[in-house]
């Protein structure tokens, strides 16, 4: 019995913890849409820049069940939503970020003007975007809840095959068992 539930919970936490990784490639909560980013550009790589908060999800067998936690604070902050507090530090990073978008801008020295580009536009919003981040009175930054792991329906559903699949596997064991040679 006790080893019936050992596979079951294994089984559960190889099965979620796939699940919890398909949510990164749907950037979405199952059937739950992940807010977009304010800041311009990388929309596409929305919690998967490096990879590192994605690979950071893990799963231990407990008792009666299994815990999924990550061991990146960020990470625990995306999940569940909340705000931070903007520090004199974060500031000077604005203000680097602001640099480096407006130092990659090319000028036209005839047109003595940067170029309308493509390029140009998009590290000219992204500067901007630094720009205003350094200058803005607020005193903390409101981080929407972009969940990757937790109750769904879709995860109790999962539950209850994985549990079905391992009791119909057992029985099926006992009943060669029991079987009268």
């Amino acid at each position: 019995m006790r080893d019936l539930k050992r596979k079951i919970l294994t089984d559960l936490k190889v099965e979620l913890l796939d699940e919890f990784d398909r949510n990164f490639q749907r950037r979405a909560f199952f059937d739950r849409p992940w807010p977009g980013r304010k800041s311009p550009g990388n929309g596409d790589k929305l919690l998967n820049d490096t990879g590192y908060g994605r690979n950071s999800i893990r799963g231990i067998i407990r008792q009666n069940g299994v815990e999924f936690s990550t061991d990146t604070p960020y990470m625990g902050l995306h999940n569940r939503g909340g705000k931070i507090k903007i520090t004199p530090r974060m500031r000077k990073y604005f203000w680097y970020m602001y640099r480096q978008n407006t130092e990659s801008i090319t000028y036209s020295i005839k047109k003595r003007q940067a170029n309308n580009t493509q390029r140009n536009r998009m590290l000219s919003a992204k500067a901007q975007f630094w720009k205003n981040m350094a200058l803005t009175k607020k005193d903390h930054i409101t981080i929407p809840q972009r969940q990757f792991i937790g109750d769904h329906p879709r995860v109790r559903q999962a539950v209850r095959e994985v549990i079905h699949q391992n009791l119909q596997s057992a029985f099926r064991e006992l009943a060669k068992v029991l079987q009268p040679r």
